[in-house]
């Protein structure tokens, strides 16, 4: 994968390398999880946002509620 990179016009030492694999793999790893445990996804037909149905009820009803909260003003 290194010396494929270089004879892209990389230019990154071998350690540099490394530690972006690493960190890309860690970075992947975190984002399946949450998809996994918060019912957030990918929709691979549109490439859109895809949620549960669960999910956007209970946004929904977080966002009537503050639409609905009269404030008083100060």
């Amino acid at each position: 994968m290194h010396k494929k990179f270089r004879e892209l016009g990389g230019r990154f030492s071998d350690k540099q390398m490394t530690n972006k694999l690493q960190t890309l793999k860690k970075r992947f790893k975190r984002w399946m999880d949450l998809q996994k445990h918060t019912g957030l996804g990918r929709d691979k037909t549109t490439g859109g946002v895809a949620a549960d149905q669960e999910l956007l009820e209970a946004i929904d009803d977080t966002e009537n509620a503050i639409d609905n909260q009269v404030l008083p003003f100060t």
